[in-house]
């Protein structure tokens, strides 16, 4: 990741932006020594999402199994069976 400051960036944001498609990695913007933005290309912040969609799948059937939400193998066979009719 770079760090910048947001005076900094503001002289030479074409340039900034431009660097980004070569670069997946964020710039920090700072103003006054603390970060304040994160300025990231578009591909980088898909793939974050997609990331971020995953994990909180991940996070969701495990609080499924603390739940005790789950089936067996039979059941989930049944209910998806009802699903294809």
């Amino acid at each position: 990741m770079k760090t910048e400051s947001i005076s900094h960036f503001q002289r030479r944001v074409a340039r900034a932006i431009a660097g980004l498609k070569g670069n997946s990695k964020p710039i920090l913007l700072m103003k006054h020594g603390r970060g304040v933005a994160y300025l990231l290309s578009v591909n980088t912040f898909r793939e974050m999402q997609e990331r971020m969609k995953f994990l909180e799948g991940i996070f969701r059937g495990e609080q499924a199994i603390r739940g005790k939400r789950v089936l067996n193998h039979a059941q989930a066979k049944q209910k998806l069976k009802r699903w294809g009719k």
